[in-house]
This record gives structure tokens, sequence and C-alpha cells, in this order.
């Protein structure tokens, strides 16, 4: 580049000053920067473009640097993949739209037949490196293709290379000062070398992985599938293409290079655990030709899958004082459980295995878990894990939430329609038997026919009707009244009779002791206005003569009143002694 020349006015301003001959020289010397050919000039044949193996991957600057496997070259424009020169053909470098002087000289490639005509652009822009008078190295942008060119000297599929490069990644100068070759050579496709496996063999069979071990006679790419033990054999295609052929599903694929003469292992994953598999593998070499397919090699995965709880756990079944739990695993093993109050610690899954009761489990057959005896209306939790016969344990605690029937109510309390609370009590009938609903009314609510005469209810009616208390469950009950009942009360029922089918008001029979009545009713006996078997209905109350005057009591105020009374008494007494 012309060095650009400037001066210091008196005044101490500073100004470029160029002269008319330095501006024609900078010109020039760009244009001639611009029209420099570099390796737009080169023409390279069939024996001269080539992908490699390279070592290192990328050239350095005066390193031995060495270019092996000789294959076909790919393309990084669509379509892409390997491609073929025919005899005549050869590709010319040109430089790309993203070339900037001096800072990218990047190059794309373009494939012409013998004529001169365009066949095909083989890559857009690239980056070149490893300068030599052996050749260099072309990586696409963006796909990183990697072509080596040689510069004169001719070569074959499966050759090799080793030279020291003067760069590593070429700059500008480096590529002008390059010198391309002009005169493209081909080379005669040798026949195909057809590969041959040998040493073929599965080893390191885990639960869901194995290690596939081949060996190529040529350089190749070898393909492999894992299919279920006793499937069809496939072709060599169907191998290399790694997926479902007929009725036989592919386990498990894949591909890899082949070094010649040299055992390569394949790993295999993705496979289930206890199965019998079978693996077969080609090799092809880059003309292409396949070897004859290896294989089966038959194996099968060990058990190292833990089982799992496929349903449940689930609660199936509650009552009162116990429950049942539901639970399957995907396979057969042996659960562990344990129940414990809801909000104590979790048991994680050795403290379960240790402390928990056992269960022999069976493949996707639910097992039912009785938990007995359990505290009625109690909040529980229930825990499960499962290990199978190899050992192998779920992996986290399973659980659920078991609350117990809460037992009915069997007491309560109401207002008499004229004032008053009433208190109920009710024994007998199990945990289930209790009050279903309740009334406090007047007698005149329940049914005005056949009223009894001469008597009349201080308290009203009270009326229940009972939970499911079971067929022929007899109940007792006790009513609390606000005073004691007068001599001569009777307590009535309202309903029907079995020679009376008419409901009516009789008596029925009850202890009376004070302010409290206790009777008795059995399901579907006298006094139950329930046909329906384990529930009992039954309105009632306590009627005393209309002359008669309830026993009277002391009200809390009234006693209240008397003590004060006689505290007042005793002071005035103290104070007449001591005067």
């Amino acid at each position: 580049m012309p060095i650009l020349s400037f001066s210091v006015s008196r005044s101490r301003c500073w100004s470029w000053a160029i002269s008319l001959v330095a501006a024609l020289t900078v010109v020039g010397a760009l244009l001639s920067t611009d029209a420099r050919a570099e390796l737009a000039d080169g023409k390279y044949g069939a024996a001269q473009v080539f992908d490699v193996q390279r070592s290192p991957a990328f050239p350095v600057a005066n390193q031995n640097f060495t270019v092996s496997n000789f294959q076909r070259p790919y393309r990084a424009t669509a379509p892409g993949g390997q491609y073929t020169m025919t005899s005549g053909q050869y590709i010319q470098f040109f430089r790309a739209n993203d070339y900037v002087y001096p800072s990218n000289c990047t190059y794309g490639i373009r494939l012409y037949n013998s004529d001169d005509s365009l066949a095909a652009t083989i890559a857009d822009s690239g980056k070149v490196y490893g300068l030599g008078s052996e050749g260099f190295l072309h990586v696409s942008i963006p796909g990183g293709y990697g072509t080596f060119v040689a510069n004169s000297a001719g070569y074959a599929l499966g050759g090799s290379l080793s030279y020291l490069p003067t760069t590593g990644e070429a700059n500008c100068d480096q590529l002008a000062a390059f010198v391309p070759n002009t005169v493209p050579t081909d080379v005669p496709t040798p026949p195909p070398a057809t590969p041959v496996l040998s040493g073929l063999g599965v080893s390191g069979v885990g639960g869901s992985t194995a290690t596939l071990q081949a060996t190529s006679s040529v350089n190749a790419t070898g393909y492999w599938i894992a299919v279920p033990q006793g499937s069809a054999a496939p072709t060599a295609a169907q191998v290399k293409a790694g997926v479902n052929y007929g009725a036989v599903t592919v386990a498990a694929q894949g591909n890899g290079a082949m070094t010649a003469a040299t055992s390569r292992t394949f790993p295999i994953s993705s496979l289930s655990s206890q199965t019998a598999y079978a693996v077969y593998v080609v090799a092809e070499s880059a003309t292409p030709t396949f070897s004859t397919v290896g294989g089966p090699l038959n194996f099968a995965t060990a058990d190292v899958t833990p089982p799992v709880t496929a349903n449940g756990p689930q609660v199936t079944a509650v009552d009162f004082t116990s429950a049942t739990v539901s639970v399957t695993t995907n396979e057969a093993a042996t659960g562990y459980w344990m129940v414990l109050p809801e909000g104590d610690p979790a048991p994680d899954v050795a403290a379960l295995i240790a402390g928990g009761t056992s269960v022999a489990m069976s493949s996707g057959v639910a097992a039912g878990i009785s938990l007995s005896p359990l505290l009625p209306g109690t909040a529980y939790r229930f825990y499960f894990v499962a290990r199978d016969a190899a050992n192998n344990t779920q992996a986290s605690v399973a659980s659920v939430a078991v609350t117990t029937l809460t037992p009915a109510s069997k007491s309560t309390s109401g207002n008499a329609p004229d004032g008053g609370t009433i208190g109920v009590a009710m024994i007998g009938g199990g945990l289930g038997c209790g009050l279903a609903s309740t009334t406090f009314q007047t007698a005149e609510a329940v049914g005005s026919a056949r009223m009894p005469a001469g008597y009349r209810f201080p308290y009203g009616v009270f009326g229940f009707a009972s939970t499911d208390c079971g067929a022929g469950t007899t109940v007792t009950f006790t009513l609390t009244y606000p005073e004691a009942l007068p001599p001569g009360t009777l307590y009535l029922k309202y309903g029907t009779e079995p020679d009376k089918p008419t409901p009516h008001w009789y008596v029925y029979p009850a202890t009376i002791n004070g302010n409290q009545i206790t009777f008795s009713i059995t399901d579907n006996g006298a006094g139950d206005s329930n046909p329906a078997l384990g529930f009992i209905n039954d309105p009632g109350g306590p009627v005393v003569p209309s002359d008669a005057v309830p026993v009277p009591t002391l009200s809390e105020w009234m006693l209240a009143v008397l003590s004060s009374l006689l505290a007042l008494s005793l002071f005035v007494t103290a104070r007449r002694r001591r005067g």
C-alpha cells in the first residue's frame, strides 16, 4: 500500500495533502490488487480433488500435515453429498460475495464440464488453509466441508499425502503469491474394492447397552442394526438404511468410519432390558461396494429396570376403622407398604423396605391390601415401593391419602316451640348409626288427629331420622328437658300401629326420671315410622295433664340472688358481734 503524506501548517492546524501522483498511485495499486487472479486461475481435475481425513484437523504453518483416506469430495451447496468428477471435468475457484481484501479472502467452488460449461456450484464461500507446493485445504462456509486440492501431482481414491505447509489459514497476500495449477489431471477409477468383514462380536452387554466389534479389510463405512432375535435377516441396503423393513422393527442402528484391517467398536444403546436381540453389520467402501452382511450376532440384555406401579395405589374401600388399597406393578415383584398418620414424616425407599409389610406382586395383577385397625375419622397416608427378583428397586415411594369415615353424630339439642332447650343423646347401632336429621316442633304441626284429651305438650314434639343403622338394630334415646316432668307424664308418639294403619297419637313405653325421658326403638319395630330396613324415623314428645304444674326448680339467676342475700346476712351478723 502507498504511504499517504501529510504536513503541519504554522498555525498548528493539521491537513491532509495528497498529491495527484500519489492519488493515482493509490488507485492504480487498488485496481492492481483487485485484478489479482489468485485461485481463480486454477483448474483441478478428478485426480486432484478429494475429501480426506486430516491430522491435525487444520494445518499449522511449517508443521507436518497429513491427509489420508482420499474419497470423493462433498459439496456444501444443495443438493449436497458426495459428487463424482468424470473425465475432463474440473473445479475452479471464484471470489465469493463476502470477499473483502485484505481481511476476508473467501472463495467458492464451481464444477465445470470438459467444454468449460458450468455443471454445478459446489460451495458458495470458504476459507483456504495450509498452502504448500503440494496443494491446500478449502473449508466451506457454512457447512465446514473440507476439500483437499492437490496442486500438481495426480492421486487416486484411498491415497494419502504428507507435506509441510507454509501457512495455517492463508491471508490475501499469501494467496496472491501462490501459483495455482492450470492443467487439471484425471485418474482412472480403480476397480471397486469389496470390503470383507472379520472379528465380529458383541460384548459389554448391560440392561440397555452393548458394544459391537467389527473389522473391515479396506477403508469403509460400517453400518449396523439391532432387531428382535429371530427376525428375518436384512439385506445390505436395509442395514444401511437403518429403518424398519418388512414386519421387522429396528430397535437401534448406527454407523461409523472403519479403517482398513483395524478393529472398530460401535456402541449400541436405547435397548430394552431382559430382551433378546440380533445385530447385523455391513461395510461399504468409497466406490461404493458392500460387504456381505455379518450376523446375526445374538445376545440378550440384563434386567436392570426397576418395577413401577402401573396402577395405583388407590383407595378402593374405606370404613370407620379399616380401608383397602389397590396397587399394580408392571412386573412380578415384592411390594413393601406401611400406613402412617397424615403429616408424619414420609419414609424413604430404604426405610420402607426395612420397616414395611411385604406383599407378593404378580405382573399386571392388582393386589388388594387391607389396612386395619385404624381410628375412625382420621387421616392417614399409605406408602408403597416395589423391588423385583434382580434387586432392582422402584426409584421413588408411591403414596395415597386414606381417611377413615367419621362416626355419625349421636347427640344434638334444640329449642322447644314454647322455649327451653331439649338435649338429645342416642346410643346403639355402631359407628355408622346416628342422627341424620332432627326436628323440634309443635304437636299440631306433626299431626292434629286424635290429640289426647286432658293433656298438653309442654315442650312440643321431637322428631328424628336415623342414618343406616342396620336391619333390626335397636337404638336408645335419652331426652333431657329444662325442668322436671310432673307426675302423670306420658310419652306419646305419632304414627301407625300394626292394628291401626291410620296415623294417630299413642302412648309409647318410656322411662321418665326427673327431667329425662328414656325410650328404645327397634328398626321396623313398634315406634319406627320408616319401613326401609336400617332406617328409623320417630316423632314424639311428653304430655302432661292439662292442670299439671312442672316441678319448680331454681334458676341460676335465683341461686345468685339467694347467695348474695346469704352473704349480706352473714356480714350484718358479724358487724353486730363486733359492736
